[in-house]
């Protein structure tokens, strides 16, 4: 098969085609246009022409038998593999059973005071936050003049 540089995006596309049509994966539309593609261009006519005649001598010639034996590697510590993963499904149920038992001796330590104070400090982060939102919600935004220079929109 002779090697030919491709001239162009449409050159690209009907090389595409012409592989495509030989395994009868084109649409009439597509079909159509590879034809007229090669009537015009000697390039592209001569490339389907020979990608015809290797592919009718690859799927003509017999199957061979390759002269060497592949045999895959046998897989090491599968067994291994679900011990790895039940103790690290223990490893994380434990961390979560010792949280959550934690969890619940602080709770019920706490007195009603703390909750109190837990409820106004999540007060003062809720101010904290809309200020610092209203801060960058009005800040004048940089907008770009014509000619370069940087304007403030306020």
């Amino acid at each position: 098969m002779r090697t030919m540089r491709s001239p162009g995006r449409r050159c690209d596309r009907a090389r595409e085609y012409a592989s495509l049509r030989l395994d009868g994966e084109l649409s009439d539309f597509e079909r159509a246009l590879l034809d007229s593609h090669i009537e015009r261009c000697p390039s592209c006519r001569a490339f389907a022409d020979d990608l015809l005649g290797l592919t009718g001598q690859l799927r003509s010639a017999p199957m061979a038998r390759p002269e060497l034996a592949l045999t895959l590697p046998r897989r090491r510590f599968v067994a291994f593999r679900g011990v790895q993963v039940s103790a690290a499904a223990a490893a994380v149920m434990s961390v979560v059973g010792i949280g959550t038992l934690f969890g619940m001796l602080n709770t019920n330590a706490s007195s009603p005071r703390v909750g109190t104070a837990k409820l106004a400090s999540m007060a003062s982060e809720n101010r904290d936050f809309r200020d610092l939102r209203r801060a960058v919600l009005t800040t004048p935004q940089i907008e770009r003049h014509p000619r370069g220079l940087a304007m403030f929109d306020i």
